[in-house]
């Protein structure tokens, strides 16, 4: 299993480098419950049920990134420690839930937790890659971190990139993914993607996964942990908008 980074860490780098710098698809089953990806922050506290008392100090806010962390927030059934959520604004001028990472404490029950998440989202899938948004190498490459079912690691996934895009589209939809979201952005919507790693990208990253960790053991970092990761179902939402537009024009 290749550990390439955690997650935690390269998605608040995204975000900072994001600063300095109408089509729905997937499977709304993969949504973190109560609320929908690209919600905004004041439509996430609303349906979320978070009061601004249980919102820590930390904050972390940019031109086109927000995060926000809800203490001691339940989430299927278990009370967390901190509840991550983090908006992305990928072009169309509002921020939207992008993605959440939810850390449990040591006791906290992580076989109801999986109980209940197998409720709400089904089977697990065997394994899943993703494409890191920071590349520490600076070479311009692809990088992947592979995924795989243990006692102690369950994932779940939605459409991959190719399988979401319409027939007849994939070339205007390969040619923006390498885009910058932003003209003042140093990353594109998937940082070492070009031409011939399109095919490997589109076929293996997923719009949304979520992952269950116990005890951290395995993959990432420590302790008990959920990552939910929509940052590919946003792209692509912010993507197909800028096609439409352009077919408009």
């Amino acid at each position: 299993m290749k550990k390439t980074g955690s997650v935690l860490g390269i998605l608040l780098i995204a975000l900072l480098l994001w600063a300095c710098s109408d089509k729905e698809v997937g499977n709304n089953d993969l949504n973190f419950p109560k609320l929908n990806w690209g919600m905004n922050w004041e439509d996430v506290m609303e349906e979320g049920g978070i009061a601004k008392d249980d919102l820590a100090d930390n904050r972390a806010e940019t031109q086109y990134g927000s995060t926000y962390i809800a203490e001691g927030y339940e989430v299927f059934g278990e009370k967390s420690d901190k509840t991550r959520f983090d908006f992305i604004d990928f072009g169309s001028g509002t921020k939207g839930l992008t993605s959440v990472i939810v850390e449990y404490p040591d006791h906290a029950d992580m076989s109801h937790v999986l109980d209940e998440m197998q409720k709400a989202y089904g089977s697990t899938v065997p394994e899943a890659v993703s494409y890191q948004l920071f590349n520490s190498l600076d070479d311009g490459s692809l990088l992947e971190d592979y995924y795989k079912e243990s006692e102690h690691v369950k994932i779940w996934s939605d459409l991959s990139v190719g399988e979401a895009i319409p027939d007849g589209e994939e070339d205007e939809y390969k040619k923006i993914w390498q885009d910058k979201p932003h003209s003042s952005a140093t990353i594109s919507f998937q940082p070492g993607l070009d031409n011939e790693s399109w095919d490997e990208f589109s076929s293996n990253a997923k719009m949304v996964m979520v992952l269950w960790l116990e005890d951290g053991q395995d993959i990432l970092d420590s302790g008990n942990k959920l990552y939910f990761l929509a940052w590919n179902r946003n792209a692509y939402n912010e993507i197909t908008r800028r096609i439409l537009e352009q077919k408009k024009e």
